[in-house]
């Protein structure tokens, strides 16, 4: 039986997202993310349902309890992220930013918009 932190490692190694990336997208620490894929801590069901959205597959998938059927995701809930939250999307890989990182990014993108 596939436990939990065996399924949430898989699915962040399938995107290629490190455990402090994950981390910092769920405003954890990378302690944490790791804990979970040893399956040393559990974490609250709330988190599981954060996951299985970000992740697009179901928590009965999560918990290894159902196969997602082919082709087939659930809608995901969207969950309010924080004010300060933000990520940078580049090759099919998700980048988390620091304030002052998409700050600078904004405004290199505005420039280069005007000169266009």
């Amino acid at each position: 039986m596939v436990q939990f932190g065996d399924r949430l490692r898989e699915l962040r190694l399938s995107r290629q997202i490190t455990q402090k990336e994950l981390g910092r997208m769920f405003q954890l620490s990378e302690s944490a993310i790791g804990m979970y894929e040893r399956n040393q801590r559990e974490p609250s069901l709330e988190l599981i349902r954060q996951f299985a959205d970000f992740f697009q597959v179901t928590t009965g998938y999560m918990l290894d309890h159902e196969e997602p059927a082919p082709g087939v995701r659930e809608l995901p809930t969207l969950y309010p992220l924080p004010e300060n939250f933000h990520m940078l999307l580049t090759e099919g890989r998700r980048i988390p930013l620091s304030e002052n990182e998409a700050l600078y990014l904004r405004e290199r993108l505005h420039d280069y918009r005007q000169r266009k």
